[in-house]
């Protein structure tokens, strides 16, 4: 028979009430309660933050990683040789310094002594070497390989020309990390800072394979280690007590909540389930600036939203019906009413805020009247050879979230003017992406969201080499070596000139349908000290903590 471990007497009426209460059963009972109130328990003080993120997070390989929610992930768990501090700026990390070559072509960083992953195995230069290796290899496939071209024989070694033992990256001893590039590179050290340079555990990988991303086996080079994860529940983090400022982290565990359902978020913030919301939806936004003005941030970031046309296939394989529904869709109604919440349109393809490029072409339509451009865009898919005999009828994708949704419907009324009748289809998120990856889809929706501040982030979604960016197909000739040349000039005037040739050849070419500029939209728990706005979204809990 089980132990009864306490009596309490109750006094009531006169009446004397025992209550005799199995031990776990008590434990359990406040265990519950302390949980469902959000204060941690006498015997268990650890801050805990929760936080829901734009999605489910697949893969947790750095290499292999895809979508936005990846990153808010990977920064917490694994930091290369410079990361971002909590507004943003890009700091040293797990290297103490570096230098660079007068022709700007080598950059050599000194990593930090006595580093460790998180299972105290060394963390050295050989490593980075190990990453790199693995990440351009090209039967690693990785998508963000196109981001390291610029190393000497980057593109050599993912398209198999040569071994990865070729590549321009090597450690002299423990502590010294060289970088070799064929041309001068401005935005080296963006790319460095991009989750896919970070080094990866080759100990962790050899031993267990593709099942080194389990919690079970999973080493860490970032303030957290992984220690749960439940697909489409949550992930559970936790303070990695082998990092080098591990006595500076305040934050002892971090929840990472897929939720693409962003009301539901919304409505688990005001029940406290939540410390962090990373989007409003727009019907909550006034409600909760009334409610909880001091809860809700918002602020500029890189990002746009837009619709791709798959260029490979009839009708979008003709500039002419590309060019007519970009003319006729009203970017200001979209941005100012349907999406409604501080966005702006976009008329170009390169979203604002991002440095070194301010000045950009103007849309050839913008000095048309409305009006007109809806008989222009009714002429041009005449030639193209489409009308009333021939309607124009075709298949237009979007993911779930209700934001993308309602853009859906007013493109389908901007266009009906035009005799074009589309069908919706709304697809469920990890679907929607993954067809637009293996391009099986006619005009999908689709946003950005700069993965490191620089153009080349942007432009290399059009780029015709790109492999696994470029989802539209999109192939010009003269726009590629706009780009590549603006790529490996350090001269900031002529590369900004050639960005803006790229720009022009977009806006002719129309690949895309740019419609807006996107804002951050955050919910935040008032109680939480350092976090900050910033133009990269990236909030590491690192330099968070509860006052």
């Amino acid at each position: 028979m089980t132990t009864l471990w306490q009596r309490s007497v109750w006094a009531r009426q006169g009446k004397i009430v025992f209550l005799q209460i199995h031990k776990r059963i008590w434990l359990h009972f406040f265990a519950c309660l302390l949980l469902s109130l959000g204060v941690s328990g006498i015997a268990d003080s650890k801050t805990v933050l929760h936080r829901s993120n734009a999605g489910q997070a697949g893969t947790l390989d750095p290499h292999l990683s895809i979508g936005a929610f990846r990153g808010a992930v990977l920064t917490e768990l694994f930091e290369g040789v410079v990361s971002s501090d909590g507004s943003g700026n890009l700091v040293p990390a797990l290297a103490g310094s570096w230098t660079m070559s007068l022709d700007e072509t080598v950059y050599t960083f000194h990593i930090k002594e006595d580093l460790t992953w998180s299972d105290g195995t060394p963390l050295n230069a050989h490593d980075f070497v190990y990453s790199f290796r693995r990440l351009m290899d090209p039967q690693t496939a990785s998508r963000y390989a196109t981001y390291y071209y610029p190393i000497v024989n980057g593109e050599s070694v993912t398209r198999g020309v040569v071994p990865p033992e070729e590549l321009g990256v090597a450690a002299p001893d423990d502590h010294t990390l060289v970088f070799s590039l064929s041309q001068p590179t401005p935005y080296i050290l963006e790319i460095l800072y991009h989750e896919a340079a970070r080094p990866v555990p080759r100990h962790a990988i050899e031993k267990f394979g593709q099942d080194w991303v389990k919690p079970e086996n999973m080493v860490t080079s970032g303030p957290y280690r992984l220690v749960e994860y439940i697909p489409n529940t949550y992930l559970k983090l936790a303070r990695n007590d082998a990092y080098y400022e591990a006595d500076q982290v305040s934050v002892d565990e971090v929840f990472f909540y897929p939720m693409n359902d962003n009301a539901a978020a919304v409505t688990r913030f005001r029940a406290g389930e939540y410390d962090e919301v990373f989007t409003i939806p727009r019907a909550h936004l006034t409600m909760m600036q009334k409610e909880m003005p001091e809860a809700v941030r918002i602020g500029p970031m890189p990002g746009l939203v837009y619709y791709a046309f798959n260029t490979k296939i009839a009708p979008f394989d003709d500039v002419r019906v590309r060019r007519a529904l970009s003319m006729a869709v009203d970017r200001e109604l979209i941005a100012e009413r349907i999406v409604g919440s501080g966005e702006t349109p976009a008329h170009n393809y390169l979203p604002q805020g991002l440095p070194g490029y301010v000045d950009q072409p103007v849309a050839p339509y913008l000095d048309i009247p409305k009006a007109k451009r809806v008989t222009e865009a009714i002429q041009l898919l005449q030639d193209a050879g489409f009308g009333p005999a021939n309607p124009l009828s075709f298949e237009v994708s979007f993911d779930n979230r209700d934001e993308y949704r309602r853009v859906a419907v007013a493109l389908q009324a901007m266009w009906r003017p035009l005799g074009v009748f589309p069908e919706l289809l709304n697809k469920e998120f990890q679907v929607h992406y993954a067809d637009m990856q293996s391009r099986n889809f006619q005009m999908a929706q689709t946003s950005i969201l700069a993965p490191y501040l620089d153009v080349s982030s942007i432009l290399i979604y059009l780029e015709s080499g790109a492999v696994g960016f470029n989802t539209t197909g999109f192939n010009n000739a003269e726009f590629d070596e706009a780009v590549k040349s603006a790529n490996r000039t350090s001269d900031l005037e002529v590369r900004a000139k050639l960005i803006y040739r790229a720009e022009e050849i977009l806006l002719e070419r129309v690949p895309v349908i740019p419609l807006y500029n996107t804002v951050s939209k955050y919910l935040l728990n008032t109680k939480i000290r350092g976090w900050e706005h910033n133009v990269r979204v990236r909030h590491p809990a690192r330099y968070m903590s509860f006052e």
